[in-house]
C-alpha cells in the first residue's frame, strides 16, 4: 500500500505546494478535499522526491520525451489506474480515467470522480515541457 497520508483530512496547499494559513491558523482539508489533494501530490511527485517515503510518487515523468502513440496513451491510462487503486484512497469504480492526444507533443488525461459533484483532474504529458498537474 502506498499511502501516506491520512484520507480524512490533510493540510491543505495552495497550487505552488505551499501551507495554507486561514484566520492565523493551519488550513486542512477533509475528506474530498483531502482526498483530491493527496490524489495530485501523488501525481506530480516522483519516486525518491520524499526521502522517508521512497515509493511513494507515479514517476510520470519517464514519459518525457517518448514518442506518443495510442499504446503510450493507454499505457498512461491503464497505469494510473493501477496506481490510485494501490493507493487505496478511492473505491473502485467511484472514478474513471481518459487519455487522448492533444497535439503532436501533448497527451492530456482526465481523472473523473464521481461523487455528487464530478470533480476532473487534468494531467498534461509534454514531451518538451514536461508533466503538469492541474
Amino acid at each position: 500500500m502506498l499511502t501516506m497520508l491520512s484520507v480524512r483530512s490533510t493540510l491543505a496547499f495552495d497550487p505552488f505546494g505551499d501551507i495554507e494559513i486561514h484566520r492565523g491558523d493551519l488550513k486542512v482539508n477533509t475528506d474530498l478535499s483531502a482526498t483530491m489533494q493527496i490524489l495530485v501530490d501523488f501525481l506530480k511527485t516522483n519516486k525518491r522526491d520524499y526521502v522517508f517515503f521512497p515509493d511513494y510518487g507515479a514517476d510520470y515523468d519517464r514519459y518525457i520525451g517518448k514518442s506518443i502513440t495510442s499504446e503510450l496513451v493507454n499505457d498512461i491510462v491503464r497505469r494510473i489506474r493501477i496506481d490510485i487503486n494501490n493507493l487505496e484512497i478511492l473505491p473502485k469504480g467511484s472514478y474513471e480515467v481518459y487519455g487522448s492526444q492533444t497535439s503532436e507533443n501533448s497527451i492530456q488525461i482526465r481523472i473523473i470522480l464521481q461523487e455528487d459533484d464530478d470533480y476532473t483532474i487534468y494531467l498534461d504529458i509534454d514531451k518538451i515541457n514536461g508533466v503538469t498537474v492541474g
